[in-house]
């Protein structure tokens, strides 16, 4: 346990470090990505496009999509299609000849939408084919990313129902319901772990509000999700790496622009002084098949703090689940 808390020590002191470094840049950024979040006017009336999806159809955004006002839609953790949302309508496109042609092979799609207007009956008949597949997601895994978007897709979306008759749980950060892919300046694995990358594809797999049963307050969450559970990448790695992203939330949220971030991400209330966010792993449970190590059983709930006169810390923790059939389903977690 020892050397893991102090490698995670290490961790947070390079994290802060390499911000520090490149603080004008990182802050001059998101405070540009935070203007035109807010001015994204596009994605507060889209309630008609939500209503059409089925459970396994899901929208996302990222950064990048605000600056072209587009939505990307997703099948079972698969990109299908775009919507693009302009001045004189709303209309849809495959893309590219690679996205329609994955399309035909993965999901029988010979559709084609070159920005087609939304409500005709080309994106009609596109959107009824996909919420009337079968849901053979296993036929569909091609590699380890497709399978992770997948579970990211289906894990939301169970985040979301088990959410909607209760005060508890966890509540994904989305905008109007569209899921918001969080990308951070900083490396979160490999050798270059905790580098300072400034633009790249470094992102929060889920970022989430959680609330436990007997809390009065939601704590904001930071999820590294992995589709599998090996030897090589073991529970301890995997949540060093939402260690590095959390790291970089509470320096977004310590900056100028922190008591806007707080809103965008959710929360009703003030930004505390003290901070308390949560870093967790979460991967499939193999406990009955082997078990790497028991450091997971230690350092859930373990605190760390970031520096000398404050009072923030980070909470890491574990969740751990079970692949069902169109599913996922927590088996145990130390929240």
């Amino acid at each position: 346990m020892r050397p893991f808390i102090a490698e995670c020590q290490e961790l947070i002191i390079k994290v802060r470090s390499e911000l520090a470094l490149n603080e004008r840049d990182w802050e001059r950024n998101f405070r540009k990505y935070l203007k035109r979040v807010l001015n994204a006017k596009y994605l507060i009336n889209i309630h008609k496009i939500i209503d059409c999806l089925g459970d396994y159809l899901s929208l996302t955004v990222s950064f990048s999509d605000i600056d072209k006002n587009c939505i990307r839609v997703r099948y079972l953790g698969q990109m299908i299609a775009m919507i693009n949302i302009r001045s004189n309508g709303i209309y849809m496109s495959t893309v590219n000849k690679t996205r329609e042609e994955n399309n035909e092979r993965h999901f029988d799609c010979n559709i084609v939408l070159r920005n087609e207007l939304w409500g005709s009956e080309k994106v009609k008949n596109f959107l009824t084919h996909f919420k009337g597949l079968p849901k053979r997601d296993n036929e569909i895994v091609t590699s380890h990313k497709v399978e992770e978007d997948r579970l990211e897709d289906l894990i939301v979306y169970r985040f979301r129902k088990d959410s909607q008759n209760s005060s508890s749980g966890f509540f994904p950060v989305n905008i109007s319901g569209i899921t918001f892919k969080f990308h951070t300046p900083i490396k979160g694995s490999g050798h270059n772990k905790g580098n300072y990358i400034s633009s790249g594809p470094s992102h929060v797999d889920i970022l989430a509000r959680y609330r436990s049963n007997d809390a009065d307050e939601e704590r904001l969450c930071i999820i590294e999700l992995k589709d599998e559970n090996v030897p090589n990448e073991p529970v301890e790695m995997v949540v060093q790496q939402a260690l590095v992203y959390a790291v970089f939330i509470r320096e977004l949220l310590r900056s100028e622009s922190g008591e806007l971030w707080w809103r965008f991400f959710g929360f009703d209330t003030p930004l505390p002084e003290k901070l308390v966010l949560i870093a967790a792993s979460m991967m499939p449970d193999v406990s009955a098949e082997y078990s790497s190590s028991n450091v997971d059983e230690v350092f859930g709930g373990y605190q760390l703090h970031l520096e000398e006169g404050s009072d923030d810390v980070i909470e890491l923790h574990y969740i751990y689940f079970n692949k069902e059939e169109n599913g996922v389903g927590v088996t145990k977690m130390s929240l």
